[in-house]
């Protein structure tokens, strides 16, 4: 299975590159599935609010559509609930949602240090103290 890379993402997302927007509609209509990866969907986030300055529920609702195209394979009731809590909860990222949203998925908790992260994601556990019961590993060596 061929992926789509975030530009392609972007450019059928905005429509801001004629060409490449035709030539990704072409992509999606010709009845061939693709992958979107996680990490494409992470960055497509990240571009459309950093760089293109829309409001998070706007390009909430942009990677929803990329979601629910039938065209695109992506796992994607986890990114529902990832965008979900990411356009309900304006401090924390999209990587931090996706990852608080896996976890959830796995029946697990998250372990962070981030006290924002753990203060506003049910799953998310707070690390503290010493979590480790053996010695760390000697950087460069072997022990």
């Amino acid at each position: 299975m061929r992926s789509l890379d975030t530009n392609c993402a972007l450019r059928w997302l905005l429509g801001d590159v004629p060409e490449q927007t035709r030539a990704v509609e072409q992509l999606l209509a010709s009845g061939e599935r693709f992958r979107l990866a996680d990490l494409a969907m992470v960055e497509a986030g990240f571009a459309l609010t950093e760089h293109y300055g829309l409001a998070r529920t706007t390009a909430a609702d942009l990677l929803l559509a990329l979601v629910a195209h039938p065209g695109l394979v992506c796992d994607g009731a986890l990114w529902s609930n990832a965008l979900a809590a990411w356009r309900e909860r304006p401090k924390l990222s999209l990587a931090d949602t996706y990852l608080a949203a896996d976890a959830r998925r796995r029946g697990g908790r998250l372990l962070t240090f981030d006290r924002k992260l753990a203060g506003q994601v049910e799953n998310a556990e707070l690390v503290t103290g010493l979590a480790r019961s053996s010695p760390a590993p000697q950087a460069g060596g072997e022990e």
